[in-house]
């Protein structure tokens, strides 16, 4: 099993429920910045820096966000079911965002020592 690398990014991140469905900022597509904007039938969410103002919305703040570094094969198995027991095992709660290229997942700051420290003892290595 090889090592996989991690890189938690600078910031804190919300959640939000939007309650107006075409609400999205500019200014997320303008900074180069991580978000994620998903849409259901049932609901609209995004994930953004907290800095950013949201109005009309449901949050949940103090997240913080975890890159996994390089590119992955869609195909490939097992990644998330050692990221999310390591997570289970440290007794915190994980948020995953999949991307084409790679993946992100973000863990409540409060918890994001602890669960280093884990991820360390269970063979993945962090980026500076």
């Amino acid at each position: 099993m090889h090592k996989l690398k991690l890189k938690i990014l600078p910031n804190q991140y919300s959640i939000h429920r939007l309650k107006d469905k075409n609400v999205i900022a500019s200014l997320l597509k303008r900074n180069n910045i991580f978000f994620s904007f998903t849409s259901t039938n049932e609901e609209t969410s995004l994930i953004c820096d907290s800095k950013i103002k949201i109005l009309n919305s449901d949050k949940d703040d103090n997240w913080s966000c975890i890159q996994l570094i390089g590119q992955l094969k869609i195909e490939e198995t097992g990644i998330w079911s050692r990221i999310t027991t390591v997570c289970a095992d440290s007794g915190c709660a994980v948020l995953t965002v999949t991307t084409f290229n790679t993946d992100y997942f973000l863990v409540k700051t409060s918890d994001l020592e602890k669960l280093k420290q884990n991820f360390l003892n269970n063979n993945f290595i962090f980026d500076k």
